[in-house]
């Protein structure tokens, strides 16, 4: 619990400052670490702040909630200072994409695609599903039999019961 002008230790770890042009800026202490590396969980967590502020900058409101990241960790960056670098690849009306691109001391550590838009504040719907037999009914319905789309089906025995296929 903080008080005052402290600010709880995670929040400070995933602190990004806005350098302008898309660039931003982290200090990646030494407590959220494993060994003499930054702990990769934090490093998405920045990434993430970094294309989200950038998406924010570009067209406020429109993407608030990260829905898919995916980064690839090309070199491990040790505690001090990095910069993150960002490019808007698409500003959709319901799904924004933008690369960030993290570096440390002029080499690169981490690329990302932060995939943005709105999540959805109902409630999830469920569907109350069947239960499935193990095998297919004696009458299903094989692609393989004759002219198909599934090429799939001229390699695996495929089976599909028509009574659960809607599109059937």
């Amino acid at each position: 619990m903080t008080t005052g002008t402290e600010t709880a230790p995670f929040r400070r770890a995933i602190a990004i400052d806005d350098l302008g042009g898309g660039r931003f800026a982290a200090e990646l202490g030494p407590h959220w670490t494993v060994g003499p590396k930054a702990h990769g969980g934090l490093l998405l967590v920045l990434l993430t702040r970094a294309g989200l502020a950038r998406l924010d900058a570009d067209a406020p409101g429109a993407a608030p909630d990260p829905l898919a990241v995916a980064a690839d960790f090309l070199r491990a960056p040790d505690p001090g200072p990095v910069e993150m670098t960002t490019e808007v690849l698409k500003l959709g009306r319901t799904v924004s994409v933008v690369a960030v691109r993290m570096s440390q001391g002029g080499k690169a550590m981490l690329a990302a695609t932060v995939t943005a838009g709105v999540l959805p504040d109902d409630e999830p719907q469920h569907a109350d599903l069947p239960d499935l037999a193990p095998e297919p009914p004696a009458d299903a319905f094989d692609p393989g039999a004759g002219q198909s789309v599934f090429g799939l089906s001229t390699s695996c025995d495929l089976r599909f019961d028509e009574s659960s296929m809607t599109f059937m």
